[in-house]
């Protein structure tokens, strides 16, 4: 599944304060699409917040909301 080709039935909001200070130690590298990475960055500058915990908030939101199913099924 590329970005931005998902399903969803409702739309759900993320809502990100923005913040300054802060460290990322911890993270680890995770490889996604040039568009993503770019779209993401858009957003950490905007709420001033290090690209990693954007990133974070951004994938912990979406698998709080996943559902794994059959093909074909809906």
């Amino acid at each position: 599944m590329e970005g931005g080709e998902f399903l969803m039935k409702e739309k759900d909001l993320l809502y990100i304060r923005k913040w300054s200070g802060g460290g990322t130690d911890g993270m680890l590298p995770l490889k996604i699409t040039k568009e993503l990475h770019a779209q993401v960055k858009d957003i950490a500058e905007e709420a001033n917040q290090p690209l990693s915990k954007i990133a974070c908030q951004l994938v912990a939101f979406a698998l709080d909301r996943v559902k794994i199913i059959e093909e074909g099924e809906e």
